[in-house]
């Protein structure tokens, strides 16, 4: 029994040392296994971040007042109207009659005779208002006297004046009205010579106009016109006053 074990004595510490690095290796392995799985794992951090509240707005005191308001706003401003009221563009016919006096010199006959007539007048009137109720323009007056008795006998007259004008509203809503024209004058006689004349004149009118619509009105007036006049064969001083009818769009 003790000779087999002295001669199996080297078999063993050569099998010994041929096992012993395994062995050691093996358990390396299994150390580091074991600690592997001993080590637990590192959790991942986690942030969170509170909202802050937002901040409430601060409410202004009310300041106590022992007064009452009784203000009250202005009107609106009342819409001028602008129909039935004289404004804007003026136009004027009128026609008539009257009479009509004229005084001529006859330059050559070195005569002179005067006489009166019934005339015919007829007037246009154009212009435009430059404040309410007052219209500037430019007139056309015209008489024409059909019969005067000069140097014993009839003749007819022609007679015009033509120049600026006003025509004045004192209330641009009411027809009444006055007027005046102040301008060139001239003259034409169908005998003596069939002479004619130039100079200046003048006239003024005074009279009422009714409206119809909101931009038209008629009415009468009474027109008085005066002139002076010169040319190379007769001289002729004429003055009328007619009743005229009036058609007026202002």
């Amino acid at each position: 029994m003790s000779r087999v074990s002295l001669h199996s004595l080297p078999l063993l510490l050569g099998a010994l040392a041929v096992l012993s690095p395994q062995v050691s290796f093996a358990q390396e392995e299994t150390e580091a296994a074991s600690e592997e799985t001993s080590a637990p794992e590192a959790a991942p951090e986690v942030t969170t971040q509170v909202a802050e509240p937002a901040a409430e707005p601060v409410a202004e005191p009310v300041q106590p007042t022992n007064k009452m308001n009784f203000e009250v706003a202005p009107p609106d401003r009342a819409l001028e109207r602008t129909d039935y009221a004289h404004h804007g563009f003026y136009f004027r016919v009128n026609a008539g009659g009257g009479f009509l006096y004229s005084n001529i010199n006859n330059k050559a006959a070195s005569a002179s005779s005067d006489g009166s007539s019934f005339s015919l007048g007829l007037d246009a009137l154009v212009g435009g208002t430059v404040a309410p109720g007052m219209a500037l323009g430019f007139a056309a007056l015209t008489n024409t006297a059909v019969s005067v008795p000069v140097f014993n006998q009839n003749i007819t007259q022609f007679h015009f004046i033509a120049g600026p004008f006003f025509d004045a509203f004192p209330n641009s809503r009411k027809g009444g009205h006055v007027g005046a024209a102040i301008g060139f004058a001239g003259t034409t006689l169908d005998s003596i010579g069939g002479g004619s004349a130039f100079g200046g004149g003048g006239a003024i009118w005074a009279g009422y106009d009714a409206w119809v619509a909101p931009d038209w009105s008629v009415g009468f007036f009474l027109r008085g016109t005066g002139a002076y006049m010169a040319g190379s064969d007769v001289e002729s001083a004429a003055v009328g006053l007619q009743a005229m009818i009036t058609l007026l769009h202002n």
